[in-house]
């Protein structure tokens, strides 16, 4: 495997070259056989043969380490064959590397408690020690890919919200919420501190994209904050957020989430005096205003704090 990998890099930047097609599913279907194999004499003949001291740590390591191994390349694979198939510079390759990513944290999470192999005897090392680092992974693509990617999707016309970046980046949040509430040991208020700041990173990049390619805006960050329809498109976008998460809290009785919601607007009435004000004019000064001001009062209406004497909600009443 290894030889046929560097030559096939070597050459094309992929190991499905130079027989990679036939050498790499036969030894990945080899190396699972071997370790159901291995497993077997570990489990069933435990009473008469116990291995040699911490094979069955050992075997783990190897377990984490294949799930790690087969997800790099396919990752690899992906972004390599996909950005020859589409456009340069197209968001294509980079929602492609990290779909294989999505498909390994879901299955892990999913059949951490699966009565199947290999999960039986060695579901963390998958679903922790692998899914750790998977979803370290994502959580930075998922930041890097919003605030860097415009979202091209040519040949495609850029649609927001349905976007290939866009619905690459609603997948990982939900899969990686989804491991987190699960196996990391994070309180509810920081899961949820983590979750309201990821949403708010994404809701600033629909905008920011649609603003660059409906407004005709330069995509650079200098260029994009000196526009003062994208400032007022900005706080009105930051506060119907706010209305949306607390809405959802009060309806669920999440207290930790209403107040990362409360957080936002705070963020948003702070923007409104100290940049809105000042470099605001004309229509997008009135429209930023008004429309906050009447988000305000819907938030009061429909989205008070919930009781304190509440049972708070669990990470686990958002995602299901």
């Amino acid at each position: 495997m290894g030889w046929v990998a560097l030559r096939d890099f070597e050459v094309a930047r992929t190991s499905m070259t130079i027989y990679g097609w036939l050498v790499f599913p036969l030894a990945w279907i080899t190396h699972w056989l071997v370790l159901h194999a291995a497993d077997r004499v570990l489990s069933s003949a435990a009473s008469t043969y116990r291995g040699p001291p911490g094979s069955a740590g050992a075997l783990r390591v190897v377990h984490t380490a294949s799930v790690l191994a087969l997800t790099a390349q396919a990752a690899w694979e992906a972004s390599e064959w996909v950005g020859r198939w589409t456009p340069a510079h197209t968001a294509w390759a980079a929602c492609a590397t990290a779909v294989p990513a999505i498909v390994c944290l879901w299955f892990v999470t999913q059949w951490r408690a699966s009565s199947r192999w290999p999960f039986t005897r060695d579901g963390d090392a998958y679903a922790i020690a692998a899914g750790g680092p998977i979803a370290v992974m994502l959580a930075v693509w998922f930041f890097a890919a919003n605030m860097l990617s415009p979202g091209d999707a040519s040949p495609l016309p850029f649609v927001p919200l349905i976007n290939p970046l866009e619905l690459t980046l609603a997948l990982v949040l939900v899969v990686v919420f989804r491991w987190a509430r699960r196996f990391a040991r994070l309180s509810e208020r920081a899961l949820y501190g983590w979750f309201g700041a990821a949403l708010f990173v994404a809701l600033n990049g629909v905008v920011l994209r649609a603003a660059h390619h409906f407004g005709d805006i330069e995509w650079r960050l200098i260029a994009l904050l000196g526009s003062k329809p994208l400032q007022a498109a900005l706080t009105l976008s930051w506060t119907v957020t706010a209305l949306a998460v607390m809405f959802v809290a009060t309806n669920r009785h999440l207290r930790p989430l209403w107040m990362v919601g409360a957080g936002l607007l705070a963020v948003v009435v702070g923007k409104l005096f100290l940049v809105d004000l000042p470099a605001l004019s004309g229509l997008p000064r009135v429209v930023a205003f008004l429309g906050v001001g009447v988000l305000l009062l819907l938030i009061g209406y429909l989205s008070p704090l919930p009781p304190a004497s509440e049972k708070v909600g669990r990470a686990s009443d958002l995602v299901p």
